[in-house]
């Protein structure tokens, strides 16, 4: 399977290899055996579900999966509250655009747009 990615015009293309159907196994026998578990969780995910609602607690994962699972969620773009923003991040957004691109400063003029007119 490939995933394709498109970043500003280029096409990134990855191989993204399938992750066998995890392992279902209930909690109890889980902690039971837990090196059992621990060693099948290097070739697939297991999966650990509550004995008596059978609603899943938790993926037991190798940790190839799990640092290959975090540097792909790092990559992914970050989106902050305003009202969690930093003042340092505040102060850099607050700066004026490059020199280089001039045909971007109509972007930071202000328009006051009457409601009406929307």
């Amino acid at each position: 399977m490939s995933l394709i990615i498109p970043i500003t015009g280029i096409i990134m293309i990855f191989m993204v290899k399938p992750l066998p159907p995890p392992h279902a196994v209930s909690s109890s026998e889980f902690a039971g055996k837990f090196g059992h578990w621990s060693f099948a969780a290097q070739s697939a995910p297991v999966k650990v579900v509550n004995n008596k609602t059978g609603a899943v607690i938790g993926y037991f994962v190798s940790a190839r999966e799990f640092s290959e699972f975090v540097r792909l969620r790092d990559r992914l773009p970050r989106a902050v509250p305003a009202w969690e923003m930093d003042d340092e991040l505040a102060a850099e957004l607050q700066k004026p655009l490059d020199e280089r691109y001039p045909e971007l400063d109509h972007l930071m003029e202000e328009e006051v747009v009457d409601a009406k007119t929307r």
